[in-house]
């Protein structure tokens, strides 16, 4: 797309750690009029990265490859598009070879198809690619979704699907959050990242959705706050059991569980691991006591199971996209860098 600068306007995207809402967001986004919010399908997180191991693009082999993967990967992913890309139907509608053009030809595909005019990304762990982000879409807009690390910690530990509990959730969330802040300082310098905190949304879904609306340059719609009686949403809720909540309305209550259902052990471990970005986004810590976190580890270390019980007990179907999706990434991440040959003239 020769206009890519001028229609990067059209995209925005979410940045938010797992187990923060970042679902719940894109299927209240996605109720808009104007906004295509699509089930994530880790496309940029798994290729952006990884795209110096394709080569030249110009040689068939190497492109064919790359336009294969994005493909086997969104086939691979957990949520249901209305428009779902092809190798043949990518190549004959991109006129330049480039992982931006694939990435932009399926997502607005799927825009197109939804009769929608916007386009609202999730893009985790996006800290790693940001450089193909301000260089494919430089005029998008990053909404920065964050949630209170005792309860993403406690979300964490109950999702059979993740494996780790308390303590991986932990150091999960401070690593990311360290690296999202630095993001987002550096987007917010020309006023294009937002935070919002999930506590917030929570409490006044409209006023927040207002806000993000304002920032995004649409108009708020209260038929956002209806996302749950959309049939996709509820298709959404019925393919993962992390999902379920989907087919409700928001949860206000939602926040602030940690208190009664993580140990006094488990808050001061999390509280202790995730210390300087609390602080910087403005989360209290429940205790200030100097921790021996040698003996804290020791304690909890035995109750952090890395398969949890509960994921045998998932369906076979959920289990079989599980390992279906795993392959693919492990697949694709574990390509070799092709070398350097002569012209391809295909």
């Amino acid at each position: 797309m020769a206009d890519q600068a001028d229609n990067s306007n059209l995209y925005s995207f979410l940045l938010s750690s797992e187990r923060s809402g970042s679902n719940l967001f894109l299927r209240l986004l996605g109720a808009h009029a104007d906004v295509c919010a699509p089930s994530p399908t880790h496309l940029f997180p798994t290729l952006a990265p990884n795209l110096p191991v394709y080569g030249d693009l110009g040689q068939a082999a190497n492109w064919h490859a790359l336009v294969g993967d994005a493909v086997a990967l969104h086939a691979a992913g957990f949520g249901k598009w209305q428009c779902n890309p092809t190798i043949k139907g990518l190549k004959k509608a991109l006129s330049r070879r480039s992982l931006g053009e694939i990435l932009r030809e399926i997502f607005t595909a799927e825009m197109r198809c939804q009769g929608k005019t916007r386009l609202f990304i999730k893009a985790h762990q996006a800290y790693n690619y940001v450089e193909f982000l301000k260089k494919e879409f430089p005029l998008a807009k990053y909404v920065y979704l964050v949630r209170d690390p005792r309860d993403m910690a406690l979300s964490w530990k109950n999702t059979a699907g993740l494996r780790g509990g308390i303590m991986r959730a932990a150091s999960i969330w401070n690593d990311e959050q360290q690296q999202l802040l630095d993001l987002s300082a550096n987007l917010a310098a020309d006023h294009r990242m937002m935070t919002v905190k999930y506590e917030n949304l929570l409490a006044d879904p409209s006023g927040e959705l207002g806000q993000v609306c304002k920032f995004l340059g649409i108009e708020f719609s209260r038929a956002m706050l209806d996302f749950h009686l959309h049939e996709s949403a509820r298709d959404d809720a019925r393919r993962l059991a992390a999902w379920r909540n989907l087919a409700r309305p928001v949860i206000r209550s939602n926040s602030g569980k940690y208190r009664t259902e993580l140990t006094w052990q488990e808050i001061q471990y999390v509280e202790s691991v995730c210390e300087k970005p609390m602080s910087a986004l403005g989360y209290v810590p429940e205790s200030r006591q100097e921790l021996d976190m040698d003996a804290l580890r020791q304690h909890l270390a035995p109750r952090e199971p890395w398969d949890k019980d509960g994921y045998d007990q998932l369906p076979k179907r959920e289990l079989a996209a599980h390992a279906r999706f795993r392959r693919c990434v492990e697949r694709i991440k574990s390509r070799q860098p092709t070398k350097a040959e002569p012209g391809d003239p295909s």
